[in-house]
């Protein structure tokens, strides 16, 4: 688990299916490989997204495991993102989850029946995203754990760049292809600038 994580090999494993699967109704009807729901291609993808995602969740769980009970967080925080971005982020996950299902109605491909689901997540994801997450740095990298979930999420402390004190805001961004920084709300934070000071020390060493 130690070494497919710190590797990212298990979220490739992961992203590689999804990709396939979201391009197929785009990919599939030029190439006439599409055909009918029925002939199991379909179902095929799914079952690969659906194995790829508990590879994903087994060893980032099984790496988190291995991490807290060998190491000691350098810091350990509990925060929401800021209410400004969890509306944003809200707002457009929910368009995009009322597109995916409305367009059910006007477009037809081979793989329509991939697009409840797509819009389904979307619609889950602006109602659960403003939850509290519980933040873990390590030499290694950041563990990451929303509240209510059993699943984690790990950046890798060379995909840290850098961190920013706003007003409303503490944000981490990460190198690419990551485009959107990881965000904390300071209401949520005892010493936003000790805080600050500990993340800037630590991502300053890996530089």
């Amino acid at each position: 688990p130690a070494t497919l994580v710190r590797a990212r090999v298990h979220l490739s494993v992961l992203v590689l299916p999804l990709v396939v699967l979201v391009l197929a109704p785009f990919l599939f009807p030029p190439l006439d490989l599409g055909g009918s729901p029925d002939d199991g291609l379909l179902l095929g993808l799914i079952a690969v997204l659906v194995a790829s995602a508990v590879i994903y969740v087994a060893t980032t769980n099984r790496y988190a495991a291995l991490l807290t009970g060998t190491d000691s967080p350098i810091a350990e925080w509990r925060s929401r993102p800021d209410e400004r971005y969890c509306r944003r982020v809200r707002i457009a996950s929910l368009v995009g989850g009322i597109i995916a299902i409305g367009s059910m109605v006007f477009v037809h491909t081979p793989f329509v029946g991939v697009r409840p689901g797509i819009g389904g997540m979307l619609i889950g994801q602006s109602i659960f995203y403003g939850r509290s997450r519980t933040y873990q740095l390590f030499d290694e990298g950041l563990l990451i754990r929303a509240s209510g979930t059993v699943v984690y999420q790990f950046v890798p402390a060379g995909q840290l760049a850098s961190v920013e004190h706003g007003t409303d805001v503490l944000s981490i961004r990460r190198s690419l292809p990551w485009p959107f920084p990881i965000r904390c709300a300071v209401d949520d934070l005892a010493d936003p600038d000790d805080l600050l000071a500990t993340l800037g020390d630590a991502i300053g060493r890996r530089k």
